[in-house]
């Protein structure tokens, strides 16, 4: 098993590489890394710290962890993966270059980790 990265209430727990909007669902920011999965739950509050010093609080509604996900070729050295938050909130809302970090009084949900394959 994998152990939860530390977190450091100063530091972003991730910076947005990109949103999809998932019709139904929510919208999926898009830069977390597998080792992260654990600390996210279902209704934790986050703060979204976007790249002109403005900020906006989003609910977790999920984690998208695809365990066999198509990556693109090359694929990237650490892949990224979706965190799904809402409520009402578009990707206008949240630009590339937005960090991600829990909301004041949240804390990591410390989760049991997956168990993730050893690379070839």
């Amino acid at each position: 098993m994998n152990t939860l990265p530390a977190v450091e209430a100063s530091q972003p727990l991730f910076v947005v590489e990109h949103a999809l909007k998932i019709k139904g669902r929510g919208l999926a920011l898009i830069g977390f890394t597998a080792d992260q999965h654990g600390l996210f739950a279902k209704g934790q509050l986050l703060e979204l710290t976007r790249p002109d010093g403005s900020d906006r609080l989003v609910r977790v509604l999920g984690a998208e962890y695809p365990p066999s996900v198509e990556l693109p070729d090359p694929p990237p050295e650490t892949p990224r993966y979706g965190l799904l938050v809402g409520p009402k909130i578009g990707i206008s809302h949240v630009p590339p270059g937005t960090e991600v970090r829990f909301a004041a009084g949240q804390e990591p949900a410390k989760r049991i980790q997956f168990s993730l394959p050893d690379a070839d």
